[in-house]
This record gives C-alpha cells, sequence and structure tokens, in this order.
C-alpha cells in the first residue's frame, strides 16, 4: 500500500532527496515519491512501466551515477518477494524461483548494494513477512523477519525502528484457514517494515 511508503517518505526524507526502490514492482514508490516531491528511481527485472528501468539490481547493484556524492539515495525502500509465497506472480528471474540458502544470499547481495550507495545519514527500509503457509520446512514456519534482519545487520546496518503492517484479513482463502486449523497452525497476516541506519 502506497501509505507504507507514504509515511517513510515524512519520517525519513525530506522535499527533493533522493529515494531508490530496486524492486519496484507496479511502481507504487515513484507514484508517492513524486507526489511528495521526492526525487525517485525505480528498477525492475520485468518493468510494467517506462518510468521503471529495467535492472537486475541482485546482480548488478545500482547505476554508477548514485555512487556520486550528489546522487547518493537518502531512503532505499526495498519489498522483495517473501520467498516462495507468491512465486507464480514474479519473473523466473526473481529471487522467489531460488532456493531458501540462495534467497538469503541473494537478501545479502541487495544489502550490500544497498549500503554501498546509502547516503552516512541514510536509510533503508525493508518489508518482508514471516512464511506460515506454503513449502514451509518441516512443517515449521520461516521468520524471514528474523533472518532477514540478522543479514542485513551483518552488512553494517543498525536497526532503528520495526513496524508491524497488518494485511486484509481477506489475505487467505476459506480452504486455507481450514487447513490452518486441522493442523492446528497460525497464519500470518503481519508483515514487519524494518528500518535500519548506516553503522559508522
Amino acid at each position: 500500500p502506497g501509505q507504507i511508503v507514504e509515511n517513510l517518505l515524512w519520517y525519513y526524507t525530506e522535499p527533493f532527496d533522493i529515494v531508490l526502490d530496486p524492486m519496484a514492482g507496479s511502481g507504487t514508490t515513484i507514484d508517492v515519491a513524486k507526489a511528495m516531491y521526492r526525487r525517485v528511481a525505480g528498477f525492475d527485472i520485468r518493468p510494467v512501466r517506462e518510468d521503471i528501468i529495467k535492472r537486475d539490481t541482485v546482480k548488478d547493484g545500482f547505476p554508477e551515477k548514485f555512487t556520486h556524492k550528489d546522487y547518493r539515495p537518502k531512503l532505499v525502500f526495498v519489498d522483495p518477494p517473501y520467498f516462495t509465497m507468491k512465486k507464480d506472480e514474479y519473473s523466473d528471474r526473481a529471487i522467489s524461483n531460488n532456493t531458501l540458502h540462495d534467497f538469503y544470499l541473494s537478501i545479502k547481495k541487495l544489502s550490500e548494494h544497498v549500503r554501498s550507495v546509502l547516503r552516512e545519514d541514510g536509510y533503508y527500509a525493508f518489508l518482508i513477512q514471516n512464511q506460515t503457509e506454503k513449502d514451509l520446512i518441516d512443517g515449521r514456519p520461516i521468520l524471514h523477519v528474523f533472518n532477514c534482519y540478522e543479514i542485513i545487520k551483518e552488512v553494517g546496518f543498525r536497526l532503528v525502528r520495526q513496524i508491524n503492517c497488518p494485511q486484509s484479513t481477506q489475505t487467505f482463502n476459506p480452504q486455507q484457514v481450514n487447513k490452518a486449523k486441522e493442523e492446528k497452525r497460525m497464519l500470518g497476516i503481519v508483515r514487519d517494515l524494518l528500518v535500519f541506519e548506516v553503522v559508522k
């Protein structure tokens, strides 16, 4: 939802700051940032709009111009695929097609790219959800929030805020709800927004 990006921009950026979204998807970050007078660039391996730049930021990082002091972003917002939860909605090249190990390696590599361009007073916002329904490991949930937090911390970031972002209760269909009841399993409908700053 645009409100997540809007709140991030309100609290962590000023008008005309640069904002980057390396997995721009439908372009929500671009739309909100432009409406709030931020300079913005969005990238995706499969752009759906002309104002999204075709680029695999996990593999190739950000364009070199964003390492120049005049173009370093104040905020990088990442809303990656949540591993295999919605795998069918993404390109074959998306990190959701990786093994879990390689998915986390991709998060680490992307975070290193973010670290290499972010202003020293900048913020890295990362939205993720634990996996409670599909492709579980031995029937146990996959704690993406904790695992990604550890990875991003290892890259050189410090957590400054964790915000719960509930999804609609309509996220799960009745069959999923019934199956969870049978298996005595709780379904997750909360994403976590982790906001980091650079460790100096």
